[in-house]
């Protein structure tokens, strides 16, 4: 009888309290709607560390040797959503590089053409490709209602400037809302005028890049988005049904109701259809990855 009830005790191990941690506001929503539907905790107040703790971070790239003391004090295993593009100035930040080497750490990407080029420059693994969402900001007022014509908001840079003046040059008609001064930086102020406006553009800060979560975003408030080819084809071909794409915006733009009135599929159709079935996978993938790794730390 003691033999049997030992080889029981032996045979279970202590699942690990899996948590949420945000360390960026542009990301609330996204960890907020991880957690609703993984049933993870999503630590609101000040983290404090504890040993049996499992992590999934968005928003590391801010603290990462915060994140890299915490697991050489405490051991602890940890998921990062890893949002920011290869060519941003973070990586050239050493401590975020060996965050996402750690063996400790599983990384997801936002592409598949960023995760290639993670390994090959960086030698990082990724597990996945993560598929953000945002809750729909119904009731949508009418496109066609909406006060702003066009919308942009993003760090300055030469390119965006010249797309941005070319256009009102082009369309002194057109009412537009440009932001290059972190205006915008309240998630709640930003939907109440995403929710004005009808197209949302995507001017890539690096070359080649899709920013996904923004358009995403824009979306959710019902806009349509006009966004630049982006360099993996994988990515275009995936978001052609939701995003509007051309390489000539003064082109695309000339008649605005040509975009209005051939809409792409909307935020909720997108997530019945698409992207609540990429999450759930997400979900599942990180619920195995932990479930592996703590059946094997306690074989060892």
């Amino acid at each position: 009888m003691h033999l049997k009830i030992k080889n029981i005790i032996f045979s279970l191990y202590i699942m690990p309290s899996i948590k949420i941690l945000c360390f960026h506001p542009i990301f609330g929503e996204n960890a907020t709607i991880l957690g609703q539907r993984s049933g993870f905790e999503v630590v609101r107040d000040e983290y404090k560390p504890e040993k049996d703790d499992f992590l999934i971070i968005f928003g590391a790239h801010t603290q990462p040797h915060i994140f890299l003391q915490i697991i050489q004090e405490y051991h602890i295993k940890m998921v990062v959503i890893q949002t920011e593009q290869l060519q941003s100035e973070i990586f050239e930040n050493k401590y975020y590089i060996k965050l996402l080497q750690h063996p400790f750490v599983f990384v997801y990407d936002w592409s598949e053409y960023n995760a290639h080029k993670l390994k090959r420059t960086h030698d990082v693994k990724v597990r996945s490709i993560y598929s953000f969402d945002f809750y729909g900001k119904e009731p949508y007022q009418n496109l066609e209602d909406r006060p702003i014509d066009i919308f942009f908001c993003g760090s300055r840079s030469p390119k965006r400037e010249k797309v941005i003046n070319e256009l009102k040059e082009t369309y002194p008609h057109y009412k537009f809302f440009v932001d290059f001064d972190y205006n915008l930086t309240e998630q709640e102020k930003l939907c109440s005028i995403l929710k004005r406006s009808k197209i949302v553009l995507n001017i890539p800060f690096y070359d080649g890049a899709l920013e996904t979560h923004r358009c995403i975003q824009a979306k959710s408030c019902g806009c349509e988005v006009l966004s630049y080819y982006s360099s993996c084809d994988d990515l275009n071909t995936a978001y052609d049904l939701f995003f509007h794409f051309s390489n000539n915006f003064v082109k695309a733009l000339k008649d605005l109701d040509e975009i209005i009135k051939k809409p792409k599929l909307d935020h909720k159709e997108w997530n019945n259809r698409v992207n609540s079935h990429s999450l759930k996978h997400n979900i599942e993938q990180m619920k195995n990855i932990i479930s592996l790794m703590y059946n094997n730390d306690e074989k060892k």
